[in-house]
């Protein structure tokens, strides 16, 4: 991942700009009235709206995107699309000894609960 692109992310999600959620890159939340209550990102849709804020796409569940949710235009995406993890480096393994992506362990980081500053400081340590 170019430095770049990494310090605006970092900065991001220790900004308070963006709510946390999970399950989706983004979703909309419904407020205790049945209003609008905002919008939540994982720490991978805070990614993705930095690098491609103008590609988000209001579906009726959530955010999503065709090319970000790999073809599938009814649901929220949960993972970036596969040439953007390609490109940003996300779809390498955790380590030698996982199977699991980068991508997949941000996603399983932040829907267990682990806080954005939490997540920031793990991507801070670690080159992709």
């Amino acid at each position: 991942m170019k430095t770049e692109i990494k310090q605006k992310w970092l900065n991001a999600l220790r900004s308070g700009k963006y709510t946390q959620g999970n399950g989706a890159l983004r979703k909309q939340v419904e407020a205790d009235d049945g209003s609008y209550g905002g919008d939540q990102f994982c720490c991978l849709g805070v990614l993705c709206d930095i690098v491609e804020p103008k590609k988000w796409k209001k579906l009726p569940d959530g955010w999503g995107e065709r090319e970000w949710s790999n073809g599938n235009t009814t649901e929220p995406a949960a993972y970036p699309r596969n040439s953007l993890m390609k490109e940003l480096g996300l779809n390498k393994p955790v380590s030698r000894s996982s199977e699991d992506t980068i991508a997949q362990k941000l996603a399983f980081m932040n829907d267990e609960g682990k806080t954005f500053e939490q997540i920031a400081n793990w991507i801070e340590k670690k080159d992709f």
